[in-house]
């Protein structure tokens, strides 16, 4: 049953995610909220296709997606302007947005970044400096300076669906999000080898969860 102005306007068949019997995964029905977009989506941000990476807040009770790439190559202390995977600044990240990082296997640990200054197809500019050099293939990502378990990926979009309630305006919307099963790692949109590790362990985050991937 949907609540207030939680909607769900734009149903279709799912993309080829699984690569097991439905029987064998999990869903759950979650909301998203009305600020989030498939920044990817060139054609309309606000329909969220299948195959996105959500975190839950913790606090909110709301899913987010998921918005992550890759230094391409190693960066200093004190840098500013972070060199990241071709084409993926500008079109994953927005001014404004807050940005952590974090090294390849949590070394170095995760620094808050700040605001974004400017996200470009392969620089983003943050307000605040490193603290200290990370290696190429740090991960950079979307997250809240209080961050709820917001930015860890624990479930994945099963369904299009859109933030939007028919009518232009944003409106949070209800989802079916899968979060124990075995699906095709080439339908995930967006995905870095950090949100794949947290998505198949079941002890990050909030919500019970435990995907697999298959090529």
């Amino acid at each position: 049953m949907l609540v207030g102005r939680v909607t769900s306007q734009l149903l279709t068949t799912p993309k080829a995610l699984l690569k097991c019997s439905p029987s064998l995964c999990r869903f759950i029905s979650g909301v998203i909220g009305s600020a989030e977009r498939d920044r990817l989506h060139i054609q309309n941000t606000k329909v969220l296709r299948p195959g996105l990476m959500l975190g839950h807040n913790s606090d909110t009770k709301k899913w987010m997606v998921i918005h992550a790439t890759y230094l391409s190559a190693a960066e200093a202390a004190g840098q500013t302007t972070l060199s990241v995977l071709a084409s993926s600044g500008s079109g994953r990240f927005v001014a404004n947005d807050n940005i952590k990082i974090v090294g390849p296997g949590g070394i170095p640990g995760e620094q808050d970044l700040g605001l974004l200054v400017t996200a470009n197809a392969d620089t983003l500019v943050v307000t605040t400096a490193l603290v200290v050099a990370y290696p190429a293939n740090s991960f950079l990502y979307k997250s809240a300076a209080t961050d709820y378990d917001a930015d860890v990926a624990q479930g994945i979009l099963y369904e299009f669906t859109a933030v939007d309630d028919g009518l232009g305006n944003a409106a949070d919307c209800e989802a079916m999000i899968l979060t124990h099963g075995v699906v095709d790692s080439d339908e995930i949109i967006g995905s870095t080898n950090l949100s794949l590790g947290q998505l198949m362990d079941m002890t990050v985050g909030d919500i019970a969860h435990q995907i697999g991937f298959e090529s």
